[in-house]
């Protein structure tokens, strides 16, 4: 019997860690976004981005290697440096997933889902929804929103320049 019961209890604790790297841990936030037009800016220490755009521009950078990026649909692919690369085009879908990363998006008819731990900054047009909460219209000034940890501060939350 305690043969079975070892590898039994193995096999949970990797299906647990599984679903924990999956979902961003249980400290997670989310964020989606639904026909926007105009900036987001994700940094984030750990998390999965997943979308689509009618046409725009995405610009990822792996801050420490750990991203796993995959984009299907660009007419244009730029490599700025080791770590950036810029993707252009039409129809355009895209997954960005791992640790230590940082994605630029200025797009239109954005649709877009996140998960994780980090910060989103976004302005524009279109509808977004915060830790599963109702849809609500985007900011018209960059807005950054924490996800995942501590609920914002005052300090914390509220309009910031650049992007």
């Amino acid at each position: 019997m305690r043969r079975l019961i070892l590898p039994v209890l193995a096999l949970a604790l990797v299906l647990a860690a599984g679903a924990s790297a999956r979902d961003g841990g249980s400290d997670a936030g989310s964020l989606e976004v639904q026909h926007g037009n105009g900036i987001v800016v994700v940094q984030m220490a750990r998390g999965a981005l997943i979308g689509r755009f009618s046409g725009g521009r995405i610009t990822v950078t792996s801050r420490r290697g750990g991203a796993d990026v995959t984009v299907f649909g660009a007419e244009e692919t730029i490599q700025v440096n080791d770590a950036t690369t810029v993707y252009r085009g039409r129809d355009v879908r895209f997954k960005v997933s791992g640790q230590g990363w940082r994605v630029g998006i200025q797009a239109l008819g954005l649709d877009a889902s996140l998960v994780g731990r980090g910060v989103a900054t976004l302005r524009g047009a279109g509808m977004m929804s915060v830790d599963g909460a109702a849809f609500q219209p985007w900011p018209l000034d960059f807005r950054s929103l924490p996800l995942g940890g501590p609920p914002p501060t005052a300090e914390g939350s509220g309009t910031i320049r650049g992007g």
